[in-house]
């Protein structure tokens, strides 16, 4: 994308004209700055809603982990990063968050699948913490099952079945 612009740049450049060259140059930077305008709507919901988060974990010590007050506030947390999502699809950001809401809080519509969905599609956007939040969620799901099946071997190897 940048290297189309730049072209369009060299080609208001090259251009005659300095009327079309100053349309061309204004195009090009319009179009920029709605790209950044676009990234910053994103951001300005996605940091809506972490604060939404950081109210929720500063009251939930004091309230049932499934209380009804605390769901508008998760309510309009999600909203927020799915908000940001539709804004900017490439936001990591947003991605990561609303994976770590599908897994950790009880959300209207959580859903654990899609919270694995979301982490796997930030970690391979390159998104740091949603790296490290994957390997640790693997590395607990493989460590269970190394232990479900210990314990499924010793019963049957133990008890003297030989099947």
């Amino acid at each position: 994308m940048i290297a189309a612009s730049a072209r369009r740049v060299a080609a208001a450049a090259a251009s005659s004209s300095p009327s079309g060259r100053v349309s061309q140059l204004a195009s090009t930077l319009n179009h920029q700055r709605w790209i950044h305008d676009r990234n910053k709507k994103a951001m300005e919901l996605v940091a809506k809603g972490w604060s939404a988060l950081q109210e929720v974990d500063r009251v939930i010590d004091f309230a049932d982990r499934n209380d009804k007050r605390l769901i508008p506030l998760l309510r309009g947390a999600k909203e927020n990063f799915e908000l940001a999502l539709e804004i900017d699809n490439m936001n990591t950001h947003a991605r990561c968050w609303l994976a770590k809401m599908h897994f950790k809080y009880h959300v209207p519509g959580a859903c654990k699948a899609i919270g694995a969905a979301l982490l796997v599609e930030a970690a391979n956007m390159g998104d740091p913490e949603a790296q490290y939040e994957l390997g640790c969620r693997l590395r607990v799901e493989v460590f269970t099952l190394h232990l479900l099946l210990a314990s499924f071997c010793s019963t049957f190897f133990f008890c003297g079945a030989l099947y």
